[in-house]
């Protein structure tokens, strides 16, 4: 009966180390889930920091393309009177010259 008794505190003792072990294990496994949940953390926080900053360069890119497309325009605009107004001279200038082209001076 002693013997029984003995074997069974060595089963028992051996079940406990075995527990503590299991619980040592289970703790180095939550340990290494908590460091790699702050590295996912630190990961989302970046991403989301370079999509913040990816969004304002987008908009000042829109801004600046914006601007752009209104100083073309007024080029444009601009080019065509300097067009029309060319025409106008080349025609007062035919025009002097027709008109100039009627009085001949004699030497």
């Amino acid at each position: 009966e002693t013997a029984q008794v003995v074997e069974a505190m060595e089963q028992s003792t051996a079940q406990v180390v075995e527990g503590t072990h299991l619980v040592e294990n289970a703790k180095q496994s939550l340990s290494q889930i908590v460091q790699v949940s702050r590295q996912i953390d630190e990961l989302v926080r970046s991403i989301s920091d370079s999509t913040v900053s990816q969004v304002q360069t987008s908009e000042t890119v829109s801004n600046l393309m914006k601007a752009i497309a209104q100083v073309s325009t007024r080029t444009a605009d601009s080019s065509s009177h300097v067009s029309e107004n060319l025409r106008q001279t080349v025609e007062i200038a035919q025009q002097l010259q027709t008109s100039v082209g009627t009085f001949k001076v004699d030497s």
